[in-house]
């Protein structure tokens, strides 16, 4: 867990009200306390937060008792109080976490497709890369659906979307669970594959794509049919490469094929 210097703060903040509460009870209001708890609540996990609650709650009891303030009738009323305050302090704190995690998951994802954009696909890659042995395997497969924009221009961008979701989905079931299939932008596709095994394995992945590409595609606007043009390259003892150096390489063979031979793939071994 990472210090943060705003909960080392809170508790200071917390303790040292408890203590001027001892010393000046007829001058310093408990709920002081009570509002450092819930503002850690615009900052905190829900579960610090909860965690500052029960403190707050705590602290406050002590120091009523030592001030001589423990009355027994008002002491079901103060733990009531203190239930309630720690529940919205949780509430504020969770509905800010949910928006945080929100935004972070579209900063990190496409929101047309749903995939991981370029550079939570680097940054993924490149972690498992380092964590490759001299003696295993991984591609990079780059892909682009063949005359996107003829389908844009002819069917709309609604039916261009359709078709842009459904070739990501198949993409998707192309590959393994541990491999990351990211949109580029555009009809562009890049495929992580950490553990590839072997070339082989890099090209099986692309005839499976180019298999599923292929099957009828059916929008709102009716069927249709497309392909897909590919770059991959492979490496062994892939730790000794960037993820940008595998990407780059599937890019160029892309574009060779693009020029040479639309609707299939190339594949390079670096």
């Amino acid at each position: 867990m990472r210090f943060d210097w705003r909960l080392a703060f809170a508790v200071v903040a917390m303790f040292g009200l408890f203590f001027t509460i001892l010393a000046f009870p007829d001058t310093v209001p408990f709920i002081f306390i009570w509002a450092v708890a819930i503002g850690i609540a615009a900052f905190a996990s829900p579960l610090a937060t909860t965690a500052f609650g029960v403190l707050a709650a705590g602290l406050s009891l002590l120091a009523w008792a030592l001030t001589d303030n423990f009355e027994m009738p008002l002491v079901l009323f103060r733990t009531v109080g203190f239930v309630i305050l720690v529940a919205i302090a949780w509430f504020i704190s969770q509905r800010r976490s949910r928006a945080d995690e929100l935004i972070r998951l579209n900063a990190s994802r496409d929101s047309l497709t749903g995939l991981v954009n370029r550079r939570l696909l680097i940054e993924r890659f490149d972690a498992q890369l380092k964590l490759r042995e001299q003696h295993d395997y991984a591609g990079v497969i780059y892909a682009d659906i063949d005359q996107f924009k003829k389908i844009n221009d002819t069917a709309g961008h609604r039916v261009g979307d359709e078709v842009l979701v459904i070739a990501s989905d198949r993409i998707q079931a192309s590959v393994r669970a541990g491999d990351t299939v990211a949109r580029f932008g555009g009809d562009e596709f890049v495929v992580a594959l950490p553990d590839a095994g072997s070339a082989e394995g890099v090209k099986i992945v692309c005839e499976r794509i180019s298999t599923l590409i292929a099957e009828p595609i059916i929008t709102s606007a009716g069927g249709r049919t497309a392909s897909v043009t590919m770059g991959a390259a492979g490496a062994g003892n892939p730790s000794r490469l960037t993820p940008e150096e595998l990407i780059d390489s599937a890019d160029q063979q892309l574009m060779k094929a693009k020029a040479s031979a639309p609707g299939t793939y190339l594949f390079v071994e670096l």
